[in-house]
């Protein structure tokens, strides 16, 4: 299935259009202006999961001219303020995470950066942790 574009659903970054991009049994948006990704309820989590080996599909990590972030974003789809939040994992990404709809906004990058835990980030969470 080709990619689309669905022009009621606008990035909550830049305003730009969001194209469904097809990664094997999933379906996610990607912006075609910023290269941001909106995901909706526990499909990063399928993503990093189950689709590790094809993240370059959906998430090149290349975007286009990537404006300063909102000060407030709303979900493309609910329209509800999005609350910006740490991966816990790795407390350098930020997450916009819709209120009403549980889905999340990604800038370009971001997802790939998630999928790569480095041996840093590992000894950090180690210490972190008390162990």
């Amino acid at each position: 299935m080709p990619d689309t574009t669905d022009p009621a659903i606008a990035c909550p970054k830049c305003d730009a259009a969001m194209r469904r991009v097809r990664v094997d049994d999933l379906s996610v948006d990607r912006c075609t202006g910023c290269g941001g990704l909106f995901l909706d309820l526990f499909e990063k989590e399928r993503l990093l999961d189950e689709h590790r080996a094809t993240l370059g599909q959906v998430d090149s990590g290349v975007g286009g001219e990537s404006p300063a972030s909102r000060a407030v974003m709303h979900c493309p789809r609910e329209r509800a303020r999005m609350i910006r939040l740490r991966d816990t994992a790795q407390s350098h990404v930020e997450i916009e995470m819709c209120q009403v709809c549980g889905g999340i906004f990604l800038d370009a990058g971001e997802l790939t950066d998630l999928s790569k835990h480095t041996l840093t980030e590992r000894i950090g969470r180690f210490f972190r942790s008390g162990r």
